[in-house]
């Protein structure tokens, strides 16, 4: 099983009703893989629902390794985004920061490269 995220921005996608099928999958007991991307996933409904508090919350139960595609980099970067949106900008620059770091993380399994993303958010705030 491979961790993927889900696009924030689709309108073929009821995030109203994602988030509540991801967080009936949360509360449920499943193996490590199938939890980090549950609580992945709904990170980014919420994310994109506003909901920064709660999608932090669910980042901080995501634990992926270092490496290519969807990983450690990739929730480092979103943990910027949500940082950043609620308006918590010294924590943000340090998560992007990190992300930055993250050479081959991507956002989605087909998705860019955190990195260049990470950089950017970097130079916008200076």
């Amino acid at each position: 099983m491979v961790v993927d995220t889900m696009p924030m921005r689709d309108p073929s996608i009821y995030y109203n009703l994602a988030l509540l099928d991801l967080r009936q999958r949360a509360a449920r007991a499943a193996p490590q893989g199938e939890t980090a991307a549950v609580n992945l996933n709904l990170a980014v409904v919420l994310m994109r629902l506003g909901n920064w508090d709660d999608a932090l919350a669910a980042l901080g139960k995501v634990q992926l390794p270092e490496g290519a595609g969807v990983s450690a980099g990739t929730v480092a970067y979103l943990r910027g985004l949500c940082l950043e949106g609620a308006g918590r900008t010294t924590e943000a620059q340090a998560a992007f920061a990190a992300a930055a770091n993250a050479g081959e993380a991507r956002l989605s399994s087909e998705g860019p490269l955190i990195a260049p993303l990470a950089r950017a958010r970097l130079s916008a705030a200076r």
